[in-house]
Parts: C-alpha cells; sequence; structure tokens
C-alpha cells in the first residue's frame, strides 16, 4: 500500500517536531496528536495487508473550505473515508446515534464529538469534492476506526462501519471479497485530486450545505444535536461568541502558549547563568 502524507505538520519521515505538535494542536486542537497516533495505528495493520494497488492518502485538505480530512484509502474496490479515533471507553452506535456508557448513570449517554456524525459528514465532502471534478463516483463507505485495544462498541444498525483494533486487517479481507469497480487510472486520478487539486476545484461555498445522504427507511431512532455536525458553520460561528477567550485563544491554546514561554524563560536562565557565573 502507498501512503502519502498531506499534513504540513509531519515531516518526510513521518516524525512530528516539538513545534509542529505546539502549532498543530494550536489550529486542532489538544487531541490532534493522539488522533495522529490512532491515524499511524491503523496506517501500520493496513500497510501489511495491502499491496500497491491501494493508495491511502493522510490528511488532505479540500480546496476552497479548508476541511482537513482524516485517512482516504483508494483501491480497485472503490473509495473510503476512514476516521481513526483514539478514543476509549464503552460506546453504542444506534443509526447516527453515538453513545457512551456512563459508568455513574450505568446507561448509555449522547457522547460529544459525535464520530458517527463526523464521519459521515467528512464523507458527504469528499464525495462532493470528487464528483464536482466530474468523477461519476457512486459513494464512499465511511468507517470508523479505534485503535485502544480496550474499546468496545455495541453497534446497532450503524450508518458507519465500526472497526475495532484487533479488526483493522479484516478491512483488507472485505476488499480482496469485494469486486473491482476502478482500474489503475482511476485510482490515480483520484489521488491526484487530493494530493494536487487543479486551481479551479473549489467546493461550493460555505452557506451551501452538504449534500446529505440518500434517506433511509425510517426508524425510531432519534436524530443527533446540530452540535454534533463538524460543518453546520453557523453553529461553529455561534458556539466560539459564547466561549470565553483570552486575547482571542481559547484556555487550552492560552495556556499551551503559557507552558512554551515558561520553557523559553528556564532555558535562557540556565545560558545566562552559565555565562555569567560558569566563568573560571
Amino acid at each position: 500500500m502507498r501512503v502519502i502524507e498531506k499534513s504540513p505538520f509531519i515531516d518526510s519521515e513521518g516524525e512530528i517536531s516539538l513545534e509542529n505538535r505546539a502549532r498543530a494542536s494550536l489550529k486542532h486542537g489538544l487531541s490532534w496528536f493522539s488522533e495522529m497516533q490512532a491515524q499511524e495505528y491503523a496506517t501500520n495493520r493496513l500497510e501489511k495487508a495491502l499491496d500497491d494497488e491501494h493508495v491511502l492518502v493522510r490528511n488532505p485538505t479540500l480546496p476552497g473550505v479548508d476541511i482537513t480530512l482524516p485517512l482516504v484509502l483508494i483501491s480497485p474496490q472503490g473509495v473510503r473515508l476512514i476516521l481513526a479515533s483514539p478514543a476509549r471507553g464503552i460506546f453504542r452506535a444506534k443509526g447516527e446515534a453515538w453513545l457512551a456508557f456512563s459508568q455513574r448513570g450505568r446507561r448509555f449517554r449522547p457522547a460529544k464529538p459525535n464520530l458517527q456524525t463526523r464521519a459521515l459528514a467528512f464523507t458527504r465532502a469528499l464525495l462532493t469534492y470528487i464528483q464536482t471534478q466530474g468523477v461519476p463516483l457512486p459513494e464512499i463507505e465511511p468507517i470508523l476506526v479505534f485503535s485502544d485495544p480496550r474499546t468496545h462498541v455495541d453497534s446497532v444498525d450503524p450508518e458507519t462501519r465500526i472497526v475495532l483494533a484487533d479488526g483493522i486487517r479484516h478491512i483488507a479481507t472485505s476488499l480482496e471479497k469485494a469486486p473491482a469497480i476502478m482500474d489503475q487510472e482511476d485510482i490515480e486520478n483520484i489521488t491526484r485530486l487530493l494530493t494536487h487539486p487543479p486551481r479551479d476545484s473549489l467546493l461550493p461555498a460555505r452557506e451551501t450545505p452538504l449534500p446529505e445522504p440518500t434517506p433511509a427507511p425510517v426508524r425510531p431512532v432519534p436524530k443527533p444535536a446540530i452540535d454534533d455536525d463538524p460543518f453546520n458553520f453557523d453553529m461553529v460561528e455561534a458556539r466560539r461568541q459564547r466561549r470565553r477567550t483570552i486575547f482571542g485563544m481559547s484556555f487550552a491554546q492560552a495556556g499551551l502558549l503559557g507552558a512554551m514561554l515558561v520553557i523559553e524563560l528556564i532555558i535562557i536562565g540556565v545560558f545566562a547563568y552559565l555565562v555569567v557565573f560558569a566563568q573560571p
């Protein structure tokens, strides 16, 4: 399997420097590094099971909307959007709902972020982008992968495919059984769209809603809350206005900058001591 890394915070050797980790955490949140570790876990297991016919593009950014996707697996059997999560615990995926087991209440409660909704939103955005470039791709399969072997998910007709840590290689097994729908030229075209998007390959403006998936049969499943949709930009903006900040930064971001400043001051103090007092 060919792996193409597109994150600007990961170097050509696959390493993440302390500076890049801090910059990425400021941009994407404090969970960014653990999510990259989950991606690495999934990548290593897929590499052992898939040959060079398959391409894994990691962290590509869709042009025009600044949406960074997680993992995109491009195979003769189609395209799959893989969201690798380091989440730990006991969860339940029911329809599009995402629930976590509460030890205190001894029952399942809605969990945030809704990992299923995130995976579905990423999938819709990717499918929209590929189709607007003239590629007649009918669908993309969303897959939710967990890297922590202690995580358990109880699935009840989930909208995404749920794969636990010990079952990642089963993705390759299912691909082998599926019929091929794309040739190598199709794979290279889609890979090029993600790694080197053309200048005019812009998605619709943000005010244009992403296309909704094909309606499924009516089920007695509660609709997820609007806060679970990472691409509801009106909601995101309203949340930002409500959130208390320090000089335009959240408390977590300000704390991280403060810690970096303290480290810098300590280093400067040590050098000053050596210069002033360590002379023979």
